[in-house]
């Protein structure tokens, strides 16, 4: 009978301290600071149930001022430069931009012989070089696109 009377208390004890336990562990809204709860903090249930229908859409906004002007091309224009080649020999011919121009692209042609070269040459000309093979001097000619950038 003294272990019934004991356990009876140990039980009383425990439930006790249970009921303690869960009612300190019980957090109501008057205890919780305005703006403390995080997204986080909710479970994915009370978020869907706080999720509302979108709005409408909002009004168009102001347009914008004009950007500054890209890097463009201009001013384009060619430049053409004749040289001679001797016969059996090699001559060549350089198409000089204006200063505060560059060559962008540029090419070259020969009347007698073939093109060794045709290529850019210092960014602001273009050069030609040709071998002429025949026994009368030939014509080497380049040309260059120049043009300003900004």
């Amino acid at each position: 009978m003294k272990s019934i009377i004991i356990a009876a208390i140990v039980a009383a004890l425990i439930s006790t301290a249970a009921a303690t336990a869960t009612t300190t562990l019980l957090i109501t809204s008057a205890q919780i600071k305005n703006g403390t709860i995080k997204l986080v903090d909710i479970s994915p249930a009370a978020k869907r149930a706080l999720k509302g229908n979108r709005g409408p859409a909002g009004a168009q906004g102001a347009q914008g001022p004009v950007g500054p002007a890209g890097p463009g091309l201009s001013g384009l224009h060619y430049i053409q430069a004749t040289g001679t080649a001797p016969p059996m020999q090699e001559g060549s011919a350089q198409a000089q931009c204006p200063s505060g121009e560059i060559a962008i692209s540029g090419g070259g042609a020969t009347n007698r012989g073939s093109l060794d070269l045709t290529a850019p040459f210092g960014g602001d000309s273009w050069a030609v070089s040709a071998f002429n093979d025949q026994q009368l001097p030939s014509t080497v000619v380049a040309v260059a696109l120049c043009g300003r950038i900004g």
